[in-house]
């Protein structure tokens, strides 16, 4: 869908409720486009203030870098972590 959701915790993934093979991703408050008009890759650029959550936060948002489909996967494996770690 050529977005960053930026966000990935578990306040925002949803299990369907009638089948519980269904996977909702919620809460696109951060997201951004990860191409440019050009349709090319944006650029890294120094963050201001970190958005998030610090639980699942890829490394290089917390040493102030923009996100990436990268920092997207890293969050949701964090949560994957943390989602095994808590049954």
């Amino acid at each position: 869908m050529n977005f960053l959701h930026g966000d990935i915790k578990s306040e925002n993934v949803l299990v369907g409720h009638y089948d519980t093979e269904v996977v909702y991703l919620i809460d696109f408050g951060l997201a951004e486009p990860y191409l440019d008009e050009q349709g090319k890759h944006r650029e890294h650029r120094r963050l201001t203030k970190f958005n998030g959550n610090f639980l699942f936060a890829a490394n290089n948002m917390c040493e102030g870098i923009s996100n990436s489909r990268r920092s997207d996967i890293e969050s949701a494996l964090y949560l994957l972590i943390y989602l095994l770690n808590s049954c």
